[in-house]
């Protein structure tokens, strides 16, 4: 299967070949007209940047989401050609550094959360109820206010803007401390790492992670010793799926779930179990293991934290496994979601192996793998483009992985086993993940 026949149909927004700034002007102000159209049949709110603003678009409606991405594509084109090019690899760098010096500041010291829904403080007294100083928090704030984030509604008051207010929502305070705390923090150490390890490097065990925080572990073995941390993972896991409504939504509209029939399905590296307990839901018949290591398992399995169904404890049941062991359960169907992107090749040949030879015990078994599927650079709009190039940055801060092209994943299956047999992939929502289903071809045995 060619990356063409995968990729070709995603309606990822307009290829903007002409710079011409009236035409990109008009384009705006055309995208903008039609999205508001869009969000008035719809009964939406219209954003913005108030507190009484909506928090996200609604993720399900593709005529929204394309015309929205293609409105962003117009104007940062826009908004590109008037800084030209010199301020694009200074000024606007300059100011994206200190775009994180100033949220990092916000999250470390929880300022949000002082600062009332529906009124204003001022900042001596924010100053008093954060713990901070107030020149130092005046500075923060008036920074974010640029990016409208948080607003001064009179002299040396503060209220929250649409923006802001999001920070008080659990799922978004943690994944913005995640990115403040942990990713730019690793960002600074990357180029250490290659100093130190080589450009080639692929050593789970020599990435900016182990040079940030002064260990000598893989990232999942650190975290397992550092429960407080872990925890704060698996919760950051949860919400991203919670949130990830296209992803989830992909899940059940890419594959044909109830065909299994009374199949058992194995999550390998399942987390908390958040995936299979979506699927279960509409399937029934379908029974699930929720494979991961001793920390995730015990945390996921903890009556408080459990996101598992009573309804369904019998149907979905948690399992201790690392999938670098041999794979001992012999099921219906394995499932890898978002679990090889974070291990090198290597790795993932050796995971591979050990579920081809469970495989090859029960035959009509499969592999189903949702993953990235990199496109070949430039073919896909900037706005679809840019956070899977921005994710396949991530893995190597973390891992020294990567996301993969289709070719990249077809040499991954074929130097693992030879007879896993590619036999579709599925992405009927024309996003980011697809759904790769492997076989093994008949008489391969391991």
């Amino acid at each position: 299967m060619s990356e063409a026949r995968v990729l070709k149909d995603i309606p990822l927004g307009p290829k903007l070949c002409d710079q011409d700034l009236e035409d990109l002007g008009r384009q705006c102000l055309k995208l903008a007209a039609q999205l508001k159209g869009q969000l008035s049949e719809l009964n939406h709110p219209l954003p913005t940047f108030f507190t009484q603003s909506f928090d996200r678009y609604p993720a399900r409606n593709q005529a929204v989401n394309t015309t929205r991405h293609q409105l962003r594509e117009a104007a940062q084109t826009l908004y590109e050609l008037a800084c030209g090019p010199d301020e694009i690899v200074t000024r606007e760098l300059y100011a994206k550094i200190h775009d994180i010096n100033a949220f990092t500041y916000v999250s470390r010291y929880n300022v949000a959360e002082h600062i009332p829904v529906d009124g204003s403080i001022s900042y001596t007294i924010l100053a008093a109820k954060s713990g901070t100083g107030i020149v130092q928090l005046r500075k923060a704030l008036r920074h974010l206010m640029t990016l409208r984030v948080f607003h001064e509604s009179e002299p040396e008051h503060v209220t929250h803007s649409a923006a802001s207010k999001t920070l008080l929502d659990s799922g978004v305070k943690l994944y913005n401390s995640f990115l403040c705390n942990e990713t730019s923090k690793l960002a600074v150490f990357q180029t250490d790492a290659i100093e130190k390890w080589g450009h080639d490097c692929v050593e789970p065990d020599q990435t900016a992670h182990n040079i940030a925080h002064r260990t000598n572990k893989p990232i999942f073995q650190y975290l397992s010793e550092n429960p407080a941390r872990a925890a704060d993972f698996g919760q950051l896991m949860r919400y991203l799926f919670k949130t990830a409504a296209i992803d989830s939504e992909m899940l059940l509209q890419s594959y044909n779930w109830s065909a299994l029939g009374a199949a058992t399905v194995v999550d390998v590296g399942g987390s908390t179990g958040h995936c299979s307990v979506f699927i279960a839901k509409t399937n029934p018949a379908l029974s699930f293991i929720v494979q991961d290591l001793q920390h995730v398992i015990a945390d996921a399995s903890d009556p408080a934290k459990c996101v598992v169904p009573a309804e369904m404890s019998n149907r979905i049941v948690f399992q201790v496994h690392d999938m670098m062991d041999p794979q001992p359960v012999i099921a219906d169907v394995y499932f890898l979601r978002m679990v090889l992107h974070d291990w090198p090749d290597a790795v993932c040949r050796k995971a591979l192996r050990h579920l081809a030879t469970a495989m090859s015990k029960r035959p009509g078994s499969r592999l189903l793998i949702v993953d990235t599927v990199l496109p070949p650079a430039g073919q896909w709009s900037r706005v679809f483009e840019r956070p899977l190039r921005v994710a396949d940055l991530q893995m190597g801060l973390f891992h020294n992985s990567k996301e993969r092209q289709l070719s990249e994943w077809e040499d991954l299956f074929h130097h693992s086993h030879p007879g896993f047999l590619l036999r579709s992939v599925l992405n009927p929502l024309k996003g980011p993940f697809s759904i790769l289903e492997l076989v093994l071809r008949e008489g391969f045995t391991t």
